[in-house]
């Protein structure tokens, strides 16, 4: 499904149909309903873009028949909107705005903000079809501010998620500063403790030195003595 999808952002359609085809067969034989209402969604957003408009309504039918079965109302909101889009498309602007309405709903009842989007471009184009160009105005205007909230959103969201970033990474920064002053205090402290030992021993062989001095100095005073003596 992945690749499916990878490919439909591509527009390259016939390579998305082919995997999304087998993604629907690995999901209808592993019992995977979810993977099968949105492979559905993305056949229907194909023959979207491929202006196949009988296509539309069936990818979407299914899709919608699979949600209403198993509850999967976010989903169903999808395939509404689907629905909608393709009564649109025919100008049945009353069996398009029955859909769109029961998707606008859902959408709100579940906040999916990307479907609410949709749905006001959707009912702007349905009203001035019907040439009720002040709804259609109304509806134009919700997708105008909910677009602007949505991008806004969007930014902050990656502000925030970029300031993390760069919050973890000056702690991280940090962490190792702090590291590399212990590990150079623990350096200073075993090189002052070697040149403390070594000092130890120094003064210890001048002391032994002048001892040994000192008692060659007595030897020989003592044999200047003996030798006066005789």
């Amino acid at each position: 499904n992945n690749l499916g999808l990878n490919y439909l952002s591509l527009r390259m359609y016939d390579s998305a149909k082919h995997y999304l085809m087998k993604a629907d067969i690995e999901a209808k034989k592993h019992g995977d309903v979810s993977v099968q209402i949105t492979t559905s969604l993305n056949f229907a957003q194909i023959a979207l873009y491929q202006e196949q408009v009988d296509s539309i309504k069936f990818h979407a039918t299914n899709a919608l028949r699979l949600s209403q079965k198993y509850g999967a109302n976010e989903l169903k909101g999808l395939a509404q909107y689907g629905l909608a889009y393709h009564y649109l498309l025919k100008k049945e602007y009353t069996t398009s705005a029955i859909y769109a309405d029961s998707a606008l709903r859902l959408a709100n009842q579940y906040k999916i903000s990307d479907l609410k989007q949709k749905l006001f471009a959707l009912l702007s184009s349905l009203n001035y079809g019907r040439q009720n160009t002040a709804l259609g105005y109304d509806f134009f205007n919700r997708y105008e501010i909910l677009s602007d909230s949505m991008l806004n959103n969007s930014i902050a969201n990656n502000t925030i998620r970029i300031e993390k970033k760069f919050e973890t990474e000056r702690k991280d920064v940090k962490i190792k500063l702090q590291q590399a002053e212990i590990d150079r205090k623990n350096t200073l402290n075993i090189f002052l403790g070697l040149g403390a030992g070594a000092l130890l021993i120094i003064l210890l062989l001048s002391y032994l030195n002048y001892k040994h001095r000192q008692n060659l100095q007595q030897i020989k005073i003592e044999e200047l003595e003996t030798e006066k003596q005789l």
